[in-house]
């Protein structure tokens, strides 16, 4: 994983190609593939949250209507929302 905006892209495609599936179930184990590695990414401002939302892999949009896409949004909505309480509060 490279630490710039290329790498971000670059795990960010990977993830959507080969993690996603078998997300909502994988995502509680680290050593799986199903865990997205997105994290340090949206941390550092490399990919930007509304970037995730609409990417697009070979495979086509994120797709939020499939019950590991739908786990996956709700991670990241959820990441966003503590985001926010612990910048206000």
């Amino acid at each position: 994983m490279k630490p710039d905006e290329r790498g971000a892209k670059k795990a960010l495609n990977s993830f959507l190609s080969s993690g996603l599936a078998g997300y909502q179930l994988g995502k509680d184990f680290p050593v799986r593939e199903n865990i997205s590695k997105l994290s340090p990414h949206l941390h550092f401002g490399e990919l930007s949250p509304n970037q995730v939302w609409y990417s697009k892999s070979s495979e086509g949009i994120l797709n939020c209507s499939s019950d590991d896409g739908v786990s996956f949004c709700r991670q990241l909505i959820w990441r966003e929302f503590y985001y926010n309480l612990l910048y206000f509060f």
